[in-house]
């Protein structure tokens, strides 16, 4: 058998594990880079804490190469492209609520609750439970 129809199965390629792991971590940091301004912008705004402190000691270094290399380039460019200046870079606009009270009035009813009876009973969802 020769080597190399030993790394092919059914005339597939094989890699090794660790090559999945390598390729997988730099296409996260690869991520991070190009998206380290949203990254950071995310980061800050969690409430203070010490897992706050430890995620933006390592979030701003990367925005910081990431403004170094011009990887953060190719981001901006798309924001530009959509033409969508009201929300800061990274971050989706805050979706409408549907069905919401107007502003000003307080809801303080709550909806009605079926009662089970014997014709219609309450079922419970678990299997084997009538």
């Amino acid at each position: 058998m020769s080597p190399r129809a030993a790394n092919e199965i059914e005339g597939r390629r094989t890699v090794s594990a660790g090559q999945v792991v390598i390729v997988t971590l730099l296409s996260l940091l690869m991520a991070a880079l190009v998206n380290a301004d949203s990254l950071v912008q995310t980061v800050q705004g969690q409430s203070f804490g010490t897992e706050r402190t430890i995620e933006l000691a390592i979030a701003q270094p990367i925005r910081t190469i990431s403004h170094w290399t011009g990887l953060d380039l190719p981001r901006k460019l798309i924001d530009n492209a959509v033409a969508d200046h009201d929300a800061p870079t990274g971050a989706p606009k805050p979706a409408a609520p549907r069905n919401a009270p107007p502003p000003g009035s307080t809801t303080t009813t709550l909806p009605s609750l079926r009662v089970p009876t014997v014709a219609v009973p309450l079922r419970s969802g678990w299997r084997g439970i009538p």
